[in-house]
């Protein structure tokens, strides 16, 4: 099954509020502060953090995570794993065979490759 732009997260809901960056090394992502401004300026409470998360580790992570889990944004060298583990994807992650977003949603992972577009260049 495909994933849409429309499954994309849109209002902020309170019963799902954290995201986080993933990827190894992550310490020198600038997303967390980013998002943080973000979210503040537009009056969500949510919270954006990192998170290194080896290859052979992202299983178990992703298995781990609770309900109040929004979102990762994915970065290398997890873009395959991220795929594996989505449970629907866009028409990029399919093309490319590689997610950087998942949204989790009702126990689905919606894998989004926004790296690149799948439509040609004009």
């Amino acid at each position: 099954m495909t994933a849409t732009t429309a499954d994309a997260p849109g209002t902020p809901g309170a019963e799902a509020s954290v995201l986080e960056v993933w990827g190894d090394p992550i310490a020198h992502s600038l997303s967390p502060r980013l998002h943080a401004a973000a979210y503040r300026e537009l009056g969500w409470a949510w919270q954006y953090g990192r998170r290194r998360v080896a290859a052979d580790e992202f299983a178990a992570e992703i298995a781990g995570l609770g309900l109040a889990y929004r979102g990762l944004s994915i970065t290398f060298p997890l873009k395959a794993e991220a795929f594996a583990a989505a449970t629907r994807l866009d028409e990029t992650s399919v093309l490319t065979g590689a997610a950087n977003t998942l949204v989790l949603r009702g126990g689905e992972r919606l894998g989004f490759n926004t790296d690149v577009t799948a439509s040609s260049p004009t």
